[in-house]
């Protein structure tokens, strides 16, 4: 299993009926400027061999910069800022506000040292824009500086074909309590798998190699797995005209970072007892982390105003989305044997 699925698993276990959403390919960058400040003997993620042998935030930063086309409806990347002091400077809260980024770049803010800014620079510099490489580390920090990063994913992306609202639907939490929900519909050729208790649906969005991917489980004890749900849907080949009907929904990423890694067994990775973990007591030492994106789900898309025109097809069944579900947002390369990137993972329990 991915760090990504514990990742999920251990919020959805900890945070019963609470919605759940983070970018996997924006925050990789994160969790590999931790990774490549650990010591081999003692750095948890080893554990998690696909995390390890992973590029896919330099391939996809590198892909969105080369196609324009696609670059105007994806932008992701990571702010850094330091400081000597314990607690950042007040400007810092302003900056949050506008966090969600514009351009496809880490952005720096210098608190007082240019010398630690250059080594700073270097490092993100390398580890997101050039390459992954966990062999690289940075020149000492002082353990005084603190470093604050932000990592954001922004996306919007409309459907292949438009949604219509509808009537509001029942939808089963598996509390066994129900509620009433907005719901939106489509008739559309669509990928549709049933097995093993899960319903697997595909929908494609408007950019080329880019889908959305709704799972389904009547197993309250489901655990996902996100490459066995891609890999059911890239086998599967065959598309059936489906009355598809789904909740609309918002989500914000609310994934603490931190606690989750402590969580799944990273214990110690954080304040007081990381340099036990460190290579160098005086190596990047990050203070906080805040990881940002989020999913308006409507009738024209993913955070999207513009609208498709509807798809009418001949009806071979019906299918609604009325109880708990996982969602996908995920693109796959052209090149042969790639793997597929999730741009966003999420878990909607309450629309």
């Amino acid at each position: 299993m991915s760090i990504y699925d514990d990742l999920m698993k251990i919020n959805v276990d900890k945070r019963k009926g609470v919605n759940l959403l983070f970018s996997p390919v924006a925050m990789e960058v994160i969790l590999k400027m931790i990774d490549s400040n650990l010591s081999e003997s003692n750095n948890p993620f080893l554990k998690y061999k696909n995390f390890k042998d992973s590029t896919k935030y330099a391939n996809f930063y590198e892909y969105l910069k080369k196609n324009q086309d696609v670059n105007k409806f994806i932008k992701m990347g990571t702010k850094v800022f330091y400081s000597h002091e314990t607690k950042l400077k007040d400007n810092v809260d302003k900056i949050v506000d506008d966090a969600l980024l514009t351009r496809n770049d880490y952005e720096m803010i210098n608190f007082g040292n240019d010398r630690i800014g250059e080594i700073i620079t270097n490092y993100v510099y390398h580890v997101t824009a050039k390459r992954i490489d966990s062999t690289f580390f940075m020149h000492p920090l002082w353990k005084e500086v603190r470093i604050f990063v932000i990592n954001a994913l922004q996306l919007s992306i409309p459907f292949n074909c438009g949604f219509e609202k509808c009537a509001s639907e029942k939808f089963y939490l598996f509390n066994n309590k129900e509620i009433n929900v907005q719901m939106m519909s489509c008739n559309k050729k669509i990928k549709l798998i049933k097995y093993e208790k899960k319903i697997i649906v595909q929908i494609p969005l408007s950019v080329e190699n880019f889908n959305m991917v709704i799972v389904l489980s009547k197993d309250s004890k489901y655990v996902f797995n996100t490459s066995e749900v891609l890999n059911a849907v890239e086998k599967e080949k065959e598309f059936k005209n489906i009355a598809l009907y789904l909740p609309i929904f918002s989500l914000d990423s609310n994934i603490n970072i931190e606690q989750s890694l402590i969580d799944i067994g990273f214990k110690g990775l954080f304040g007081s007892m990381a340099s036990n973990l460190l290579n160098s007591s005086e190596q990047l030492y990050i203070s906080s982390i805040m990881h940002m994106t989020n999913m308006n789900l409507g009738i024209n898309g993913i955070n999207t105003m513009e609208k498709k025109g509807e798809c009418k097809v001949n009806m071979d069944e019906k299918f609604c989305v009325n109880s708990p579900f996982y969602c996908l947002v995920y693109y796959l390369p052209k090149s042969q044997n790639a793997e597929p990137i999730v741009l966003q993972y999420a878990y909607i329990n309450k629309p």
